[in-house]
């Protein structure tokens, strides 16, 4: 056990410091906060030029709204280390829940230009740039993520939505499907997925594609609905088909 290693490595010499950060880590990833930051302020005073345990402490302190204590320590952090992507990635964060898009954006570049395989800083970048109604620069980052790591499931996602939003259906229904075959618990993927064949069904030419577009839809929207039982939008989605079917199919399970 990692815990066990750590505290016999501390046990053997009290005055190393990585198995201090070490330990923290593992209480932070044990959503034991108090005690991460207990063992990251051992590293620092054992230390004090290690730049890993003071971005640690900021991602700890962000997680609890600490904001502008978490800000000290990820700057901390850079100040120790000028070639070290993740304190601005995480004080990219905190910048972005203070609602400063233009200084998360700012430390977002400086962590990509720092680790230019960190798909989770591009994915960041596509999320701010699609919250200013910048599409293309946001699909450009979302691309970025997903031929980073073309397993993660939120770029491909978010892909999804802003094709459904630019009417590119065919493009949102295959983000959309990329994104639960990677993380098939998520319930917005089969949402937008949902929706952009009920928008092709009712566009469609011919009544056996029609229906068959309809039934995949019907099958997106009950999958969601097993996912997100308290989301409104999926029985009502799943009412709307049953109306587009006719008769041909019910979509809402019977009462």
């Amino acid at each position: 056990m990692a815990i066990d290693e750590y505290q016999t490595a501390i046990q053997l010499d009290p005055k190393l410091a990585m198995p201090h950060n070490n330990l923290g880590k593992v209480y932070d990833e044990q959503a034991k906060p108090e005690m991460a930051i207990a063992e990251f302020q051992t590293a620092i005073r054992l230390d004090p030029r290690l730049a890993l345990p003071h971005a640690n402490l900021c991602k700890v302190y962000d997680d609890q709204q600490k904001l502008e204590t978490a800000i000290v320590e990820c700057q901390a952090a850079i100040q120790l280390d000028l070639k070290f992507a993740l304190p601005h990635a995480n004080l990219a964060k905190v910048y972005y829940e203070q609602h400063k898009p233009e200084v998360a954006i700012a430390e977002w570049q400086a962590a990509i230009q720092l680790d230019t395989n960190d798909a989770t800083c591009h994915h960041n970048l596509g999320v701010i740039y699609n919250d200013q109604n910048k599409p293309e620069m946001a699909i450009i980052e979302y691309r970025a993520a997903t031929r980073l790591d073309p397993k993660f499931a939120a770029p491909h996602n978010n892909l999804s939505i802003v094709y459904y939003d630019q009417h590119k259906r065919e493009m949102a229904i295959a983000e959309a499907r990329a994104a639960i075959q990677h993380d098939p618990k998520l319930a917005a993927p089969h949402y937008v997925l949902g929706i952009a064949l009920r928008g092709t069904a009712v566009s469609t030419g011919t009544d056996s594609e029609r229906e068959k577009l309809l039934e995949d839809a019907c099958r997106a929207f009950s999958e969601g609905s097993k996912l997100a039982p308290d989301d409104p939008n999926f029985p009502a989605r799943m009412h709307d088909i049953d109306s587009l079917m006719n008769g041909h199919g019910h979509c809402l399970p019977a009462s």
